[in-house]
């Protein structure tokens, strides 16, 4: 049975999964030769206030490059680890800023807005409100996009955007109201540029989105000239998941909406309903419409690609728990998997790296370590389901192997899943863990405390504590290799799937799990047909 390097399904009768896919894939992350546990996060920058950081910029100027944090109505320098300095900007309104940068005859500038403010400008030193964009009536701008060398606004709860001259980051701003094609009402949430040859230039064609999912498309680059502007089609698709439901995939869009997350160049091809089969999210589409069903509207969905890791993260808020999720694509082959763990309000990449905003003012760097902060990373996942060539009939499940590549040091827990139940016994996990929580080297003590075994894995206690975790329960050293770990297993069903789980606590943000799972052969004894 190979390891689920297709990825997680919520699509699938758990009948007639096909090869390679899995149910459930939480914390582990999908590759084409195999499934890995996902890297942990480490603090990057507190001191940005008690609420969460609901909005990080990134601000690149040659080699001049900061990251900008906002919580409640301040924004800080945070690119610096550690605590943070002054505030650079006070007095906003709202922390949830949508930003582009854009150069000018004067430099490189970040240009924010809020939907409840004037636009700020940040020439990476100082935030201001200047050059300020004047002439504008009815609301404040909610956001803000950069096209055929303009700047363009999108105003609260309208239908009309707003645009600078060419190359401008304020002065008069001209009204382009876009009601009128807008079959089904609504306003204008958000914007950006398509290209169909992977690059950016003239050529580009300008995108508007509405809040009932009516995507515009433009081309030209002078809205005041009818000869050089005309609208090019128009396209229905599901409604848009908040102002953060763009980003950019080289001259791609991928638009967060309630149908799934939709690449426009497909969107273009097909009609709705076409479209939602070819979605980006099709395999876990049903998990992902779970999720949408009592949460379209709150706050904290955001798509974002994160070019180095070659991964496209869906941020899941969920208002009823404040529990946050992530939903997670190999870009390489398009496989899913579930991060819990995560407690991120937002998401940047800034200098190749990937930062999420996290709760009680501090920022923290995504995708780097094998610890959350100092917390275990609980993996889990199940294999697709298989009834072994013979449906009727039952089976005896005796011996389950792994076949890993890495350190010999690292080895999973190991159970078989039966006829489709979801919540399989690991039966050495829950033994090794009744127990109660290990002790910790020269403070607990001797004879009267339990120690761990030292195989990385098994750790009770959600929170460890740098320098003074279970000594013997690190992951260190270990040469790499190919390997295999087999376990006694036991259970009585007709269709059955190897489950897996691992909990991962290095203690060090330098180090990573190195371990991957490729296959996994089970030995089983045939029983009755029923």
């Amino acid at each position: 049975m190979p390891a689920p390097t297709r990825g997680w399904s919520s699509e699938q009768n758990l009948a007639a999964m096909e090869p390679g896919t899995a149910p459930v894939l939480r914390n582990w992350y999908p590759e084409p030769d195999g499934v890995s546990p996902r890297p942990g996060y480490v603090e990057h920058a507190t001191g940005l206030g008690a609420g969460p950081v609901n909005t990080l910029m990134s601000y690149v100027s040659g080699a001049t490059k900061r990251l900008l944090g906002a919580t409640g109505a301040n924004i800080y320098r945070c690119d610096i680890p550690g605590a943070v300095g002054a505030a650079l900007w006070s007095g906003a309104s709202s922390d949830q800023w949508q930003w582009t940068n854009f150069a000018s005859a004067g430099g490189q500038f970040l240009v924010a807005v809020n939907g409840a403010d004037a636009p700020i400008v940040y020439d990476g030193a100082a935030i201001s409100n200047a050059p300020a964009v004047t002439g504008v009536t009815g609301g404040a701008f909610a956001n803000v996009f950069a096209a055929q060398s303009r700047l363009w606004f999108c105003q609260v709860s309208s239908a009309d955007v707003w645009y600078l001259g060419p190359s401008a980051i304020g002065g008069a701003a001209v009204k382009l109201p876009l009601g009128a094609l807008l079959t089904k009402g609504g306003a204008i949430v958000a914007g950006g540029t398509w290209s169909s040859d992977s690059g950016s230039g003239m050529n580009d064609l300008t995108v508007f989105l509405s809040t009932e999912g009516e995507v515009l498309i433009f081309a030209g680059s002078d809205p005041s000239a009818a000869a050089s502007w005309q609208l090019k089609s128009r396209y229905q698709i599901g409604r848009p998941l908040g102002r953060r439901c763009l980003t950019r995939f080289g001259g791609d869009l991928a638009i967060l909406t309630q149908d799934g997350l939709m690449s426009l160049g497909a969107v273009m091809k097909l009609d709705r309903t076409a479209a939602q089969q070819g979605a980006l999210t099709r395999n876990i589409r049903q998990a992902y419409a779970a999720a949408v069903v009592n949460d379209a509207d709150t706050f904290g969905w955001q798509t974002i690609g994160f070019a180095r890791g070659q991964k496209v993260f869906v941020n899941v808020p969920n208002a009823a728990t404040g529990v946050v999720r992530q939903f997670v694509m190999n870009a390489l082959h398009g496989a899913w998997c579930e991060y819990q763990g995560v407690p991120a309000s937002c998401w940047v990449e800034h200098n190749d790296r990937l930062y999420f905003g996290g709760p009680s003012g501090a920022v923290h760097e995504a995708e780097r370590g094998s610890i959350d902060g100092t917390r275990i990373i609980e993996c889990l996942g199940i294999g697709a389901f298989t009834a072994l060539d013979d449906a009727g009939a039952y089976k005896t499940a005796n011996v389950l192997r792994a076949t890993y590549r890495g350190r010999p040091d690292i080895r999973p827990y190991l159970a078989i899943a039966f006829d489709y139940d979801l919540n399989p016994v690991f039966e050495e996990f829950e033994l090794e863990n009744t127990i109660g929580a290990f002790g910790t080297w020269s403070v607990s003590k001797w004879g009267e405390t339990t120690w761990g075994r030292g195989a990385g894995i098994g750790l009770a206690s959600n929170a460890l504590i740098w320098s003074q975790s279970q000594w013997n329960q690190k992951v260190w050293g270990g040469a790499t290799g190919v390997g295999e770990f087999t376990q006694s297993v036991f259970g009585i069903g007709r269709a059955l799937a190897p489950a897996f789980r691992l909990n991962i606590y290095d203690g060090s943000p330098a180090l990573t799990a190195d371990v991957k799972l490729l296959e996994f052969s089970l030995v089983t004894e045939g029983g009755a047909i029923l």
